[in-house]
């Protein structure tokens, strides 16, 4: 049994919108110096201060911001 790109997209959803799910899923926004940007979700459970010094580590110099969305 396959499941559909809709069926799917509804599951991750539901994920993020449960109550059982919302202590361990993070979404943040992440900006470079060269003017990119990403949002970053964080499914493991790390704090902010973790996923920030994980971010700085990863960018370096390019690192400009993270935020929570």
């Amino acid at each position: 049994m396959t499941i559909s790109y809709q069926q799917k997209n509804e599951n991750i959803l539901n994920r993020f919108e449960s109550k059982e799910g919302k202590g361990s899923c993070r979404a943040y926004k992440l900006r470079l110096t060269d003017g990119c940007s990403m949002t970053l979700v964080s499914m493991q459970g790390e704090t902010f201060d973790e996923i920030l010094l994980s971010q700085k580590r990863k960018w370096g110099s390019r690192f400009e911001s993270m935020t929570n969305v």
